[in-house]
């Protein structure tokens, strides 16, 4: 039996194309590894960051934590070679999707009714006018009551 060799280097095997590829995706692995490590350097640090922002950013911190983490367990399933599409971090990554658009929407729509927030001037003269006109005639009616 001949001795077992060593398997070649993961860098001699791979075609060029698949080199590129690769290096790309550990870069982006290493500069997420680099963004998100303070948010998890304690167990209660993400915790304290939360606790720390207004509902609006702390809604797009929770979904970007959850999508970042589900997109990592769906490129492990790509990398070992698992189909991703029937596993449960598909119907997650959906989820996530419709809560980016939920908070999408509410954020365009906070923008919306700030830009709506202005006084129609003749409708408040209409409102006024007919507040006047009804106090007018309770007055008369109860001078006409007095008087009686």
């Amino acid at each position: 039996m001949p001795p077992k060799s060593e398997p070649a280097p993961l860098s001699q095997t791979l075609p060029l194309n698949h080199k590129n590829a690769t290096n790309v995706l550990l870069d982006a692995l290493a500069e997420l590894d680099r963004i998100l490590s303070p948010l998890f350097a304690t167990p209660t640090t993400l915790n304290e960051t939360l606790a720390k922002l207004d509902i609006e950013k702390r809604s797009q911190l929770e979904v970007m934590v959850a999508y970042a983490i589900n997109t990592l367990a769906f490129i492990n399933l790509k990398a070992n070679g698992t189909a991703p599409a029937s596993h449960p971090v598909m119907n997650e990554l959906k989820r996530i999707k419709g809560y980016t658009q939920k908070l999408k929407q509410a954020m365009d729509g906070e923008s919306a009714k700030k830009a709506n927030m202005e006084v129609d001037k003749d409708a408040a003269a209409r409102f006024i006018k007919g507040a006047l006109a009804s106090n007018l005639i309770a007055d008369r009616k109860e001078a006409e009551a007095a008087a009686q």
